[in-house]
């Protein structure tokens, strides 16, 4: 490699890190620990999902709610999470009625704007703190506020 080369290389890597640094400086970046606040929250609308398609199948197959989370893990096809990667405390679970139920979840953050370029069959959109969604078993009646 010649010496030209190198330094456009460096002069490369150089102006990168300065890009990084001026954007995290800027707040455009997450600090590491923003990151990985925004990773647990994303693993707890993961860990949603599955126990909302776990309700769902019980749903399917019993005609009702189960009575707790709890009886959704004792399926041994079941593979789900039922606390908080964080703090290790209960998702919160509570029957509204014959097909509704709450389910919720403490949010380390704000969960961000959606791209409006993607579609999802489900929003998860969530302020900072204790939020729960109000949402149904019947697939034509589900909705989230």
């Amino acid at each position: 490699m010649t010496r030209a080369r190198l330094l456009r290389i460096a002069s490369t890597i150089g102006l990168v890190i300065l890009l990084l640094v001026l954007a995290r400086s800027l707040g455009v970046l997450p600090s590491p620990a923003e990151q990985r606040l925004l990773r647990l929250d994303e693993l707890r609308v993961s860990h949603l999902e599955g126990l909302v398609v776990a309700i769902d199948a019980y749903w399917n197959d019993h005609g009702r709610l189960p009575d707790s989370l709890r009886v959704l893990a004792e399926d041994p096809r079941a593979s789900l999470e039922l606390v908080d990667p964080m703090h290790g405390t209960d998702y919160g679970y509570r029957i509204l009625d014959e097909s509704r139920y709450r389910l919720c979840a403490t949010f380390s953050t704000a969960s961000p704007e959606p791209d409006p370029g993607r579609r999802t069959r489900r929003t998860w959109l969530h302020p900072q703190g204790e939020f729960c969604w109000e949402l149904d078993v019947h697939p034509a009646a589900r909705r989230i506020p």
